[in-house]
């Protein structure tokens, strides 16, 4: 049981640590904390995406803003699982942000 938590909790940690490293590689925004963090462009009108550790996965958020510049959570649309699954959501993610729109930096 023991070392399934810390299989658990090394999961939460690799991905993290994966997420990380892309954004810093790539110009991304990045809050640093393990359990609850966001990945997002520094543009305006981009996309972000906010994560929450949940026992054993991350469940995935888009998040909006409000005229008054509030963010809103969408209901979740991603879970993540496995590093296969945190690496595809790191190559959707990357189509997004690369999909002109208007953007400036923020």
């Amino acid at each position: 049981m023991a070392s399934k938590k810390k299989e658990i909790d090394d999961l939460c940690e690799k991905i993290h640590q994966i997420f990380q490293a892309v954004a810093k590689e790539n110009g991304y925004g990045f809050d640093d904390n393990p359990k609850s963090f966001c990945i997002y462009s520094k543009r305006w009108h981009s996309v972000e995406f906010h994560f929450q550790w949940s026992k054993d996965h991350y469940i995935v958020k888009f998040i909006s803003y409000d005229s008054k510049g509030e963010w809103n959570a969408s209901q979740a649309i991603i879970s993540i699982w496995t590093y296969s699954d945190a690496f595809e959501f790191l190559a959707a993610f990357k189509i997004l942000f690369d999909m002109p729109a208007k953007r400036k930096t923020k």
